[in-house]
């Protein structure tokens, strides 16, 4: 009987310390769980601080770049415009105008001047446009004015690469536009350096008859004849390629226009 009071008063016992033991690590549990709580937070409210300062940094920086680049865009469409439409005959009857040098140093000074703001999609569609103007410039006394037809020429491919311009802009500005505006540009710089007769030797230039204009083909007919035969544009732009650096000694035109070719070989866009 004894035995038995001894047993049930150190069960009772344990019982009390059990209790005790279970309610002090429940607290302790939750005390710790709350410290933990309260550190993760601090750490992750710190994060989320740093992400949020970030954020906002490349927010401002991207509003600074966007602003510039729709005034730099602004820019360059007026002086692009103005500079091509300076050629166009004052009237239906009257000859056409060559290209005043002042105009033309004023085009290249805008583009060098805003290129910070600008893609290389943009810069190379650009340059080709001052390319192109270039032979519109007539210095008297120095070789002969070009003619009529060939002013005319010029306002048309300068016109052609103007309106792909100025859809890239609309494009970059957040605008609804023509997809890929600019690769119509590449693939008829590209049929320039491959039709090059004067830069170009014989064994070089293409022979394909699809990738040469005809003499009163339109730029627009032009190029959706080079679309719809993109693969042999691509063929002669890899033949170009190889057969100069097949050669030792190329010279610096042809070496830039073995620079563009690579270029456009991997810019345009051939699965249009």
């Amino acid at each position: 009987m004894e035995i038995l009071k001894i047993t049930l008063a150190i069960l009772a016992n344990l019982g009390f310390s059990a209790a005790i033991i279970l309610g002090f690590s429940n607290w302790l549990g939750k005390v710790w769980a709350n410290r933990i709580m309260v550190s993760e937070k601090a750490k992750y409210s710190k994060e989320l601080d740093e992400i949020k300062h970030r954020f906002q940094l490349e927010q401002q920086r991207l509003s600074i770049v966007y602003e510039n680049q729709k005034n730099s865009f602004k820019r360059i469409i007026d002086v692009m415009y103005d500079t091509t439409a300076s050629i166009v005959p004052y009237d239906y009857d009257q000859p056409w105008e060559t290209l005043e040098h002042d105009k033309f140093k004023k085009f290249n000074k805008v583009i060098n001047e805003e290129s910070l703001f600008i893609d290389e999609n943009a810069v190379l569609a650009l340059k080709f446009l001052v390319y192109i103007l270039s032979d519109a410039i007539y210095y008297p006394g120095e070789g002969e004015r070009p003619t009529d037809n060939e002013l005319g020429k010029i306002y048309m491919k300068s016109n052609f690469v103007s309106e792909a311009i100025r859809e890239y802009f609309k494009v970059k500005v957040g605008l609804e536009g023509e997809k890929d505006p600019l690769n119509d540009v590449y693939m008829l710089e590209a049929c320039d350096i491959l039709n090059n007769r004067f830069m170009l030797s014989g064994d070089i230039f293409t022979q394909e008859k699809v990738l040469i204009m005809k003499e009163n083909e339109t730029f627009e007919s032009f190029m959706l004849n080079v679309n719809n035969n993109s693969s042999i544009l691509k063929k002669e732009l890899t033949r170009f390629i190889e057969e100069i650096e097949k050669k030792e000694e190329i010279g610096i035109y042809k070496y830039r226009y073995l620079i563009k070719a690579k270029k456009y070989l991997k810019k345009i866009n051939w699965k249009r």
